[in-house]
C-alpha cells in the first residue's frame, strides 16, 4: 500500500484526482512555485509505469494544501 495511490472502489482511476490535479497545478502556477507539483507529477508517472497504480484524491490534495499554505497542524487535529 502506498499512501496517495490506488483506491478500493475506483479500480482503474480516481476521477476526483484529475480535478484536484488541475486545481493544484493552477495554484502552483499562480504562486510561481511548481516544484512540488512537478515532483508529484513525476512520481505519478513513475508509479504508473512501474506499478500500474494511479493517484487518488489525496495525492494532489497535498500539493493544493501546500500551495494554499494550509497549516499541517489542522490536518493532524482533524484526524
Amino acid at each position: 500500500m502506498i499512501i496517495g495511490f490506488g483506491h478500493p472502489v475506483y479500480t482503474i482511476s480516481d476521477p476526483r484526482s484529475d480535478i484536484v490535479k488541475e486545481v493544484a497545478h493552477e495554484l502552483a502556477v499562480e504562486a510561481n512555485d511548481t516544484l512540488l507539483f512537478d515532483v508529484a507529477a513525476r512520481i505519478e508517472s513513475v508509479m504508473h509505469s512501474a506499478k500500474r497504480m494511479f493517484p487518488n484524491l489525496d495525492w494532489y490534495s497535498a500539493v493544493a494544501y501546500h500551495q494554499m499554505v494550509f497549516p499541517s497542524i489542522c490536518l493532524r487535529r482533524c484526524l
